[in-house]
């Protein structure tokens, strides 16, 4: 088994769990629950019972009925990818730059949240004991408060 296979057959377990998903993954595929059957190996009525969540698939069925959802997922995310980018070049010119502008701010946002943290957690693991009473600050009090998390002894 792959480990794609691996993480399909996690998902549709958690799938199966929620109840609803997997049948609304297949109906975004425009397939019916016989089609799915006769993909998969089954019969419609197993395939029901897995999409209300009263059965659990199994064996060679839960991975082909796995692969099959993860494809369906895909080819959704695919369309809804296109369909969004066909949209935005039907809007006027100056909406195509505000959400190009949009997106590059937010982009922006997410490189410096992780570069603030990647120096916080420097500064953290450079501090140590002496390092906080130096600063006049009750090292125990803050161990206690949980503000010390990269403090060490010493």
């Amino acid at each position: 088994m792959t480990p794609d296979d691996a993480l399909a057959l996690a998902r549709l377990r958690d799938d199966v769990a929620r109840g609803r998903v997997a049948e609304i993954r297949r109906e975004r595929g425009h397939l019916t629950q016989r089609e799915v059957a006769r993909a998969v190996g089954t019969t419609p009525a197993a395939v029901g019972g897995w999409e209300s969540g009263r059965r659990m698939p199994r064996g060679t069925a839960a991975l082909r009925y796995a692969q099959l959802l993860a494809e369906l997922e895909r080819q959704y995310a695919d369309r809804h990818a296109l369909a969004e980018a066909t949209c935005i070049e039907e809007l006027p010119a100056w909406a195509q730059k505000l959400i190009r502008d949009i997106r590059a701010e937010a982009a922006e946002h997410r490189t410096r949240t992780k570069e603030l943290a990647e120096a916080l957690a420097e500064a953290e693991a450079g501090l140590d004991r002496a390092d906080v009473a130096e600063l006049g600050l009750d090292a125990t009090n803050l161990l206690d408060a949980g503000l010390g998390g990269g403090l060490g002894a010493t």
